[in-house]
């Protein structure tokens, strides 16, 4: 099977409990950034939903099989858009791992649709993964990065 278009391995495969699709993350040797393609497994079809940007990512598939939850980072962004983007003085751009942010991507979506369901700007180092109970009714966000002390929202 040849994907067209991005990358030259497949990183990981990740099925559902139930498996009707599965996800196939690939990427380049040169990258710690992956993309996501989603493939039905009885015919072996990709499916139009590619999730580009995946980085320190869990996959976690919804309990209707609908969709999944996964992490990115937003995509790097030079110059001017990104200084404007930041609101920081041109010069001291930089692309580094900042604000990472859990999503949930239903098939038959475009990524731009996927709903954002976790980030923390005010720890932007953090790192979230999201993982569904086994019933299915709720979800669980794993959370990283440097900690000072533990903080609780109720």
């Amino acid at each position: 099977m040849k994907f067209h278009g991005f990358g030259d391995s497949i990183r990981r495969i990740v099925w559902m409990e139930f498996p009707k699709f599965c996800l196939i993350q690939m990427g380049s040797a040169r990258t710690t950034r992956f993309q996501l393609t989603v493939m039905r497994i009885k015919d072996r079809m990709v499916e139009p939903d590619t999730l580009s940007w995946v980085k320190v990512s869990g996959i976690s598939w919804t309990h209707d099989s609908r969709g999944f939850f996964y992490s990115r980072y937003l995509p790097p962004i030079e110059g001017k858009e990104f200084a404007a983007a930041s609101k920081i003085s041109a010069g001291t751009e930089t692309n580094a791992n900042l604000d990472h942010q859990l999503y949930c991507h239903f098939l038959g979506t475009d990524q731009s649709e996927d709903i954002l369901c976790w980030r923390d700007p005010d720890n932007p180092k953090h790192t979230f993964i999201g993982s569904v109970t086994e019933d299915g009714k709720r979800l669980f966000v794993e959370a990283s990065g440097t900690f000072k002390g533990w903080r609780m929202n109720t």
